[in-house]
């Protein structure tokens, strides 16, 4: 997960929920961290390393390697993204959110929808794989599409984005 806080939401010192925003949010950082998204905290086990969680490439120790092999197994923290979002960020701050967390959408985009935080969401660029766990026949990710739009989320992108290219991609390191 990575975040940057501050700016309008430090102006304006008060979050979504009207408190006063936490201490990391008066001020303007980015920090990223080797951590899973869902909407509840806890600990998820993994596969790979933490590094290759930070640029791409983990999973839940549940799936199998293409390969076949079952690799480094590590615990990642969970974090609530929908309560992050609520806590960090306030409605006048301008609030891209990615989504490439394969399957964990299943339970967030719920919960933002539940909780009415979608409203503090400006751009969503995500990848929907409820098409491919989901039910046969019962995808919703249009009708999540549809939803969030409803709620205040101003533009939203599927991957692959439109306005990327296979070239803007960095090219990573191995870790």
């Amino acid at each position: 997960l990575g975040s940057t806080t501050g700016g309008a939401a430090a102006a304006a010192g008060a979050g979504a929920d009207g408190r006063a925003p936490p201490p990391a949010a008066r001020r303007s950082h980015y920090r990223l961290i080797p951590a899973a998204a869902s909407a509840h905290d806890g600990q998820l086990q993994m596969a790979g390393s933490p590094m290759q969680m930070m640029r791409g490439g983990s999973f839940g120790s549940n799936k199998a390697e293409p390969n076949g092999r079952a690799g480094h197994l590590f615990n990642a923290s969970l974090v609530d993204v929908v309560r992050w979002l609520r806590t960090s960020f306030a409605l006048d701050d301008f609030v891209v959110l990615k989504m490439d967390i394969e399957g964990a959408e299943n339970e967030i985009v719920p919960a933002l929808l539940a909780t009415n935080t979608s409203r503090l969401v400006d751009v969503l660029l995500w990848e929907c794989h409820l098409k491919l766990r989901g039910p046969p026949g019962k995808c919703q990710c249009a009708a999540w599409d549809r939803a969030l739009k409803a709620a205040g989320v101003k533009a939203i992108y599927h991957d692959p984005y439109p306005f990327a290219k296979a070239s803007d991609s960095p090219e990573f390191l191995p870790g």
